[in-house]
């Protein structure tokens, strides 16, 4: 019996030893169930070799992504960082000369400033003529059309006098056209109607009204300029009038200039946008009105870079201005060279180069 526990004994033993040496795996550690292991303990550790491999190479692959992962998004973080310089242009000998770039140096200059102010072309009042009969009657003839030239001392119309039965010629006292006409031939004619206006258009009148706020900077003597339609060439005159009395109703002061009428090109009752010019002004330093460009309400050109072709933005502080020039304040120094036609090219390739970044 002894010996029977004994062997007993031995037996639970060695079956305890051979568990142990293959490892078995828990239910709770491996979230599956547990199989009764089978075959040698060398097969029982081939299998647990090749799982724990498995899983090395799970973790690694993970960890390898990982690791990857942060590469790629590092070097995009970075590729996406790297702008070009605001501003910055770059062109070819060729597509300067194309575009019509040119650069000069800015410099001192003079600035003639001016307002702008709305008028109207009028008839010369000292060439225009009433033509009123001296005596009632009838109009027997009328010797000229609406809109025929005449010459001083041409016969206009014949009126009966109702007084003398006698026929008399009216004649017209200056050279002109015939602006108005309002008689026919058995018309009755009194002494207080006109029956024609004469007007010699050789000069005309340009009224402008100053408003009450701009009245100080308007006096006689200054230069006025004025477009009588788009495209047409400036007219220039001279300020011969102003008013001293303001108009009640709008509040302005007349101001007048004659301006020589030769062609006949400037027909009363055009309305006309004048610029009156003030006085001059020298300052330090003086860009075309066309270099200079605008983002918003910042001001800026462009100038020559240090590489070839290449052009930069420069922000500046502008000052007064005329039609032609602008005073540069802050930003650009006397004897710098700056782009003073077609600066607007550049500004769209440089535009068109930060779309392209983006992108």
């Amino acid at each position: 019996m002894n010996m029977k526990k004994r062997a007993l004994w031995q037996a639970l033993a060695t079956l305890l030893v051979f568990s142990c040496a293959g490892y078995p795996v828990l239910a709770a550690e491996r979230d599956e169930p547990v199989a009764l292991e089978s075959g040698s303990k060398e097969e029982q550790a081939q299998h647990l070799e090749d799982e724990d491999g498995q899983h090395a190479d799970e973790h690694g692959s993970e960890d390898h992504a990982e690791e990857g992962g942060h590469d790629e998004a590092e070097g995009h973080s970075e590729e996406g960082g790297h702008d070009e310089e605001e501003g910055h242009v770059v062109l070819s000998d060729a597509q300067i000369e194309k575009a019509d770039i040119e650069i000069v140096e800015a410099g001192p200059g003079t600035i003639n400033p001016s307002i702008t102010l709305f008028g109207v072309i009028r008839p010369d009042l000292d060439r225009l003529v009433h033509i009123v009969p001296r005596f009632p009657g009838i109009v027997t003839e009328v010797g000229r059309r609406l809109g025929s030239s005449v010459s001083k001392g041409d016969v206009l119309l014949s009126i009966e006098s109702n007084e003398s039965m006698r026929t008399y010629a009216l004649r017209s006292p200056i050279a002109g056209r015939i602006v108005q006409r309002s008689v026919a031939p058995g018309q009755f004619a009194d002494t207080d109607s006109p029956l024609m206006v004469v007007a010699d258009l050789s000069t005309v009148w340009l009224d402008l009204q100053v408003h009450r706020h701009d009245a100080s900077l308007v006096s006689e003597g200054q230069r006025v300029t004025f477009r009588p339609e788009a495209g047409a060439s400036p007219v220039e005159a001279v300020v011969d009038y102003v008013s001293p009395i303001a108009a009640q109703d709008t509040q302005s002061v007349l101001a007048r200039a004659t301006v020589p009428n030769p062609e006949g090109s400037l027909q009363p009752g055009l309305f006309v946008t004048a610029s009156v010019e003030q006085k001059s002004e020298t300052v330090q330093v003086v860009v075309a009105r066309d270099a200079i460009l605008y983002e918003g309400a910042d001001s800026f050109v462009y100038v020559p870079g240090d590489e070839e072709g290449s052009f930069e933005r420069l922000p500046v502080k502008i000052g007064r201005s005329d039609a032609g020039a602008v005073e540069i304040v802050e930003g650009l120094a006397p004897g710098s060279a700056y782009v003073s036609r077609n600066a607007f090219i550049l500004k769209a390739e440089a535009g068109k180069s930060a779309a392209s970044h983006a992108h």
